[in-house]
This record gives structure tokens, C-alpha cells and sequence, in this order.
């Protein structure tokens, strides 16, 4: 995947992620997104929450600029 700013691109690297029952930004329970399914249990209120980052490696001739992209997330709840 590749986030972009104006006409420039940058490739993004290693993801991770992590979910938990409750809103933490760490602990919970960590998992390497992919096409593959993760599975998780809802807490007690039915909540889930899902937090997943990765990294870039820009070089040193990487335009300057404010990257954004987008990433898509299923979710099956049965």
C-alpha cells in the first residue's frame, strides 16, 4: 500500500495491530494485519476496538508533505 500527498507517494512498510475489549492503546492482544482472518471476543457491552499503524522508510529525497491514505477493514460478527 502506498499513502500519497499532491502527486507523491510513499510505500508503507511492516504493519501491526493490535484489539482489545477495551479503549487502550496498548496491552490487548496483538495481530500482523493481512487478507487473513483475525479473530477476537466482543466484551461484555458488545465492543471491540481495533487499532492498526505501520511504518514508512522514506529516503532522503522523499518530497516533504503530508501523506494520507486509506485501508479497508471487514468485519463479520456472528
Amino acid at each position: 500500500m502506498t499513502i500519497a500527498s499532491g502527486g507523491n507517494t510513499l510505500a508503507l512498510n511492516t504493519w501491526a495491530g493490535h484489539h482489545a475489549a477495551t479503549d487502550v492503546t496498548s496491552g490487548g492482544t496483538t495481530f500482523t494485519p493481512s487478507a487473513s482472518a483475525t479473530s477476537a471476543t466482543l466484551s461484555g457491552s458488545g465492543a471491540l476496538f481495533v487499532y492498526v499503524g505501520a511504518t514508512a522508510a522514506p529516503t532522503s529525497t522523499q518530497a516533504a508533505g503530508s501523506y494520507s491514505g486509506s485501508m479497508t477493514m471487514t468485519v463479520v460478527y456472528f
